[in-house]
C-alpha cells in the first residue's frame, strides 16, 4: 500500500524489569527506590543517545 505509514519500533539496549512494582512507586507514579529510579533514568538516557 503506497501512501501509508508503518508504526516505527526501537529497540531498547536496556531493558526495564522492577518486581513488586507497587512498592517501587506510590500512588502519584514517584519512584521510592534511589537504585530503582538510577536503572530507569539510565535505560533512558541509554535510549535518547
Amino acid at each position: 500500500m503506497l501512501g501509508t505509514q508503518l508504526p516505527v519500533a526501537a529497540l531498547l539496549p536496556l531493558a526495564v524489569s522492577i518486581a513488586k512494582i507497587q512498592q517501587v512507586f506510590d500512588a502519584e507514579g514517584n519512584c521510592l527506590d534511589a537504585a530503582t529510579e538510577k536503572y530507569i533514568r539510565r535505560a533512558g538516557r541509554n535510549l535518547i543517545d
